[in-house]
């Protein structure tokens, strides 16, 4: 039933309030509304799979720029940049259905935990990129400790898009979740590093502005 979701997808990219409806997907896709029913048992969850497909295509990116993370560079520089890329994942999203996706989550037992497991699987990737570091900055954390720490920066991220608030991706936002994550990730004092959350290029102090390798 590739159709049904591709046709999920483009109704979700279009540009109005509403969310689509399983009429509105039968329409679009050819498929009568019974035989959809018949593959999926709600439209919401066709949304809610679509949301974590996407996701999990924002996590295979940001797993990417982790691997290719120049282990000459410091733990700060790859926490900035993550956060960016993590932002620009959810600013992708129309926010009503990010939330949309969410409460149908809520009301399914394993789907909660299905959209933060998404995050998971970038906790080897950041343990590689540790063990290729040279500049000392990485603390030492088992892959309980840094399942927690990114999920909970998820959260951090998440919460004031799912609140509707106008928090949500300021600089202040962005500040507030790379403290964070410098904070549990970095064993680099905050005072030493300067945040640059203007764009998509982390900035090291004492260090000139270089591309990510």
């Amino acid at each position: 039933m590739d159709a049904v979701l591709e046709a999920t997808a483009m109704l979700a990219n279009a540009q109005t309030p509403s969310i689509p409806t399983a009429r509105d997907v039968a329409k679009k896709s050819g498929y009568a509304v019974g035989t959809i029913y018949r593959y999926f048992p709600s439209i919401g969850g066709v949304i809610t799979q679509i949301v974590i497909k996407r996701q999990t295509t924002a996590m295979q990116a940001i797993a990417k720029a982790i691997e290719n993370h120049n282990p000459d560079h410091k733990a700060d520089a790859l926490v900035q940049h993550v956060v960016q890329m993590c932002f620009a994942s959810f600013q992708a999203f129309r926010p009503e259905l990010v939330r949309f996706a969410f409460n149908v989550a809520t009301s399914n037992a394993e789907r909660p935990e299905a959209l933060n497991r998404v995050v998971d699987n970038l906790v080897p990737i950041f343990a590689t990129a540790q063990s290729r570091d040279r500049t000392g900055t990485f603390k030492p954390l088992t892959a309980k400790q840094s399942v927690y720490i990114l999920r909970t920066a998820v959260y951090m991220i998440r919460t004031p898009l799912l609140e509707d608030s106008d928090f949500f991706a300021t600089l202040e936002h962005k500040r507030l979740v790379i403290r964070y994550l410098i904070a549990m990730f970095s064993s680099v004092p905050e005072q030493e590093t300067l945040l640059d959350v203007s764009g998509h290029q982390p900035i090291e102090a004492h260090q000139p502005a270089q591309a990510l390798a």
